[in-house]
Order: structure tokens, then C-alpha cells, then sequence
């Protein structure tokens, strides 16, 4: 299948942990810059509680937005789309 959109350029900034005792204004501010995000929105989607999507982030940026989460006692990792293809055919309900 060729891309022509960027997509396999995209990883899924996925929040495992965060880290404890920050607030989730300290979260914005921490997350925004490291993810090339603007704040508000970034700030809007920390309210699902994790495992959650933070959203779909350009590649390059998702390593800072981990590293910087897991050195302050979170987690998140991000795959792409391929790594999630590379998994293999998924099963159907139906199928179970």
C-alpha cells in the first residue's frame, strides 16, 4: 500500500503511567513543548485517565514526550502504524 499522506510518519503518543503527584496543569506544560502540541489541547486531552491516546503525533517529536514522562516516574510509548500493521491480522468478535 503506498502512503502518500504522511500517515506512517505518525506514531499514537500512547500514556500508559503518569507520572504521580503532578497536576494536570503541570502535565500541559511539561507535555506541550516536548510533543510540539499547543498547550490548550494538550491540556484537554489529559483528562482521560491512561492507558489512553494523547493523540497522533509526527514521529520525530514522540521520543522527547517519552523520555520526559518516564524520567518523572510515567510511561508512554508510541507506536505507528506500521508497527501496529506488523502485528499481524486481528481477530473479529464474531471470530472468537
Amino acid at each position: 500500500m503506498m502512503d502518500t499522506t504522511g500517515e506512517n510518519d505518525q506514531a499514537f503518543f500512547t500514556v500508559v503511567a503518569w507520572p504521580q503527584g503532578w497536576s494536570r496543569d503541570a502535565l500541559a506544560d511539561l507535555l506541550a513543548p516536548a510533543l510540539g502540541m499547543d498547550r490548550p489541547t494538550v491540556y484537554l486531552r489529559l483528562g482521560r485517565d491512561p492507558p489512553a491516546i494523547l493523540g497522533r503525533i509526527d514521529g520525530a517529536k514522540v521520543q522527547p514526550g517519552i523520555d520526559i514522562l518516564r524520567q518523572r516516574g510515567g510511561d508512554a510509548f508510541a507506536p505507528t502504524l506500521a508497527d501496529i500493521e506488523a502485528l499481524g491480522p486481528t481477530l473479529k468478535i464474531k471470530q472468537m
